[in-house]
């Protein structure tokens, strides 16, 4: 177990200095992939829903440091979406690209309504639109950057066997 916390901490190091620096050159417009988000996908399909779940939670804390007056929300929005992404992927066959896309799109959507909700709640004027001017176009960005590496990287971002499966 000790060996996956390192992987998982490396990992999602890379992905969250990655997600800081690396979208600004990949915007097209206001638009910008969520690299953080995939690493999230990555480590959950991986490791499970039990490692994707606390990976979401710190990472979501990391994230929430720019924004202290949310602190918080997306700590929780990532989690519950991580924890959806692994019982669901529990159920069907990950192997296969358009699967991915599918769970990764469901992740990004989960976690950009429960972002939402969460800031709605301590900031009740802030309005539910940004789902569709920021996150949605967001989400659909990363999609394709993560169909672009997923097909580049296959099987080794995402294994053919899950490992956690099965395993309560």
């Amino acid at each position: 177990m000790r060996d996956v916390w390192w992987k998982v901490v490396l990992g999602m190091t890379v992905a969250l200095v990655l997600h800081d620096k690396l979208p600004d050159h990949l915007a097209l417009g206001r638009v910008r992939p969520d690299l953080a988000l995939l690493g999230l996908f990555v480590v959950t399909l991986r490791y499970g829903p039990n490692v994707g779940v606390w990976t979401s939670f710190v990472a979501g804390l990391f994230l929430d440091v720019s924004t202290p007056e949310h602190l918080g929300a997306r700590a929780l929005s990532l989690s519950v979406a991580s924890y959806v992404l692994g019982r669901v992927a529990e159920h069907v066959d990950t192997r296969s690209l358009p699967v991915q896309v599918v769970l990764l799109g469901i992740l990004g959507v989960v976690d950009a309504i429960l972002l939402e909700v969460a800031r709605h709640l301590v900031s009740p004027g802030i309005a539910f639109r940004e789902i569709f001017t920021t996150h949605v176009p967001d989400v659909g960005y990363t999609l394709i950057v993560a169909a672009i590496l997923l097909v580049a990287l296959g099987s080794r971002l995402v294994p053919r066997r899950m490992s956690w499966r099965g395993a309560r």
